[in-house]
């Protein structure tokens, strides 16, 4: 199984097609799975909350846009649910925001 080269990944980047990465064998067939084994398939955000959440994902901790050389390096790699992902990466802030107000003492 041949493994995508870093000049492989910075192209895809350029190109906007960061999720070839993710498509490649080597990714599902390898990187994925040592990943969630050595996780346990729970969420390692969560975890660090005290929660045991079933892990859906597996998270670059530094960004693969900013570090494509560490696109297939396992110390840089988490796995984590879709809801600590979303968070990590800032995608529904508001939706968190509005959650939180929605769980305050005077709404029940």
């Amino acid at each position: 199984m041949r493994i995508p080269s870093t000049s492989e990944v910075k192209r895809w980047i350029a190109e906007g097609r960061e999720d070839k990465v993710y498509k490649q064998r080597y990714w599902t067939d390898v990187i994925r799975p040592i990943v969630m084994k050595k996780c346990n398939n729970e969420c390692q955000l969560c975890k660090r909350n005290g929660k045991h959440t079933k892990a859906t994902i597996i998270h670059h901790i530094k960004e693969l846009k900013m570090f494509p050389e560490l696109a297939y390096a396992l110390w840089n790699l988490i796995a984590v649910c879709w809801e600590c992902h979303e968070e990590e990466h800032e995608r529904f802030k508001y939706k968190s925001k509005e959650k939180k107000e929605d769980l305050n003492d005077e709404r029940w």
